[in-house]
């Protein structure tokens, strides 16, 4: 088990540690922790269950604290599927610019891009789209999806904190570093559904989907955040990003 602290309280990331503990009851649910600073291949080690790790697909560049991705070509997939009440978590932004299918970015997504059982995503709809889009079902063989989300605050491919919840309540989308937020319920009689694939971190599970985007973290649990373990996350986040010169 690690922290992002020595033990004389210096913060900085230890690409060695196995496990990373965060704050108060962050840690409660937590399935996937991973960790874009230092490149692809301490990346896809899984700091929250280290016995599921991701796998590199494609070739992720390395940017100064961050990797560069690519949906469909370059990215990561976890070793988790997303759980039906579910908080993904990421620290980027999309960065192609884009309007049709082919330029958007999914950040952390098993989003299939059909109408039937779609998964679950943050992404980038548009370079100006910030968006989640989370899967429904009625238990009698109608699916839907519901999508809520806003055009992000100033320059849209600086890097943000953006959590998205998920359950039978409702999809929603945080940009804790703009402080915007939007949440949208499903149709009477629907409740979540999800569609067996693996969360990819840059990428989905839509081959059309080929937006670039750039990363430094992404996090997933099996339980809604509140709002102050989603304010607890975003300061753990901007202390851990700084040390690397990364400005959320």
């Amino acid at each position: 088990m690690g922290s992002i602290y020595t033990a004389a309280g210096t913060p900085g990331f230890y690409p060695e540690l196995d496990e990373i503990v965060l704050p108060g009851s962050l840690n409660d649910g937590l399935v996937a922790l991973h960790i874009g600073f230092a490149g692809a291949t301490a990346a896809a080690k899984n700091r929250a269950d280290p016995s599921k790790p991701a796998t590199i697909i494609g070739t992720p560049v390395t940017g100064p604290g961050y990797l560069d991705l690519k949906s469909a070509t370059n990215y990561l997939t976890l070793g988790i599927g997303c759980p039906l009440n579910a908080t993904l978590a990421v620290v980027g932004a999309g960065t192609d610019t884009g309007v049709d299918i082919t330029h958007r970015a999914l950040l952390l997504s098993n989003y299939n891009g059909s109408g039937a059982q779609v998964g679950a995503s943050i992404q980038m709809s548009s370079p100006d789209d910030l968006r989640a889009i989370g899967g429904y079902g009625n238990g009698a063989g109608s699916y839907t999806f519901v999508s809520s989300g806003f055009d992000p605050t100033g320059e849209t491919a600086k890097l943000r904190s953006l959590i998205a919840t998920f359950n039978n309540a409702a999809t929603a989308l945080f940009n804790m570093t703009d402080q915007q937020q939007a949440s949208v319920a499903p149709s009477a009689g629907y409740s979540r559904s999800d569609n067996g694939q693996l969360l990819r971190w840059g990428s989905g599970a839509a081959p059309n989907y080929q937006g670039t985007s750039r990363q430094a973290m992404a996090l997933v649990w099996t339980r809604v955040l509140d709002a102050d373990e989603r304010a607890l996350l975003y300061l753990w986040q901007k202390a851990f990003c700084a040390t690397v010169g990364v400005l959320i």
